[in-house]
């Protein structure tokens, strides 16, 4: 990735949330079993932070297999990601957490009020987002 895409991709984060940036250096490299989940709002968050997620949105794979997995997580990512706290599958958290590893997620402001039972510690919070560790 060039300095130029960085830059781009850091103007673009600091518009969504300017303090959000923090959350990067969360999520600098420092471990490798450390993977995400985020909605497909933050296009960016992979390319900063360096660090793995759950789906890319923008990353659709060729081979047929490939697809069908990535639209499963897609479809899984979508079920998480609602526009009400209420509808919100928390069960999904710990399906997340144990067939694919997920250590994290990211809330989006339409979930910030969202208790669940795997949402573990509370690593960031700001107007817009929230980051947690999934409990196993």
């Amino acid at each position: 990735m060039s300095a130029r895409a960085l830059t781009l991709g850091l103007v673009a984060l600091i518009i969504v949330s300017p303090s959000l940036i923090y959350a990067i250096y969360i999520f600098r490299p420092s471990s490798s079993h450390v993977i995400t989940l985020v909605n497909d709002l933050l296009v960016h968050f992979r390319l900063i932070t360096g660090a793995p997620i759950f789906i890319d949105f923008k990353s659709v794979p060729y081979r047929d297999t490939d697809v069908l997995e990535w639209f499963e997580r897609v479809r899984m990512a979508g079920w998480f990601y609602r526009d009400r706290v209420e509808y919100v599958n928390c069960d999904l958290l710990r399906r997340f957490r144990e067939e694919y590893t997920v250590t994290h997620v990211v809330l989006d402001e339409d979930l910030l009020g969202l208790s669940c039972p795997g949402l573990g510690e509370e690593m960031f919070r700001d107007e817009h987002y929230a980051v947690f560790r999934i409990d196993a």
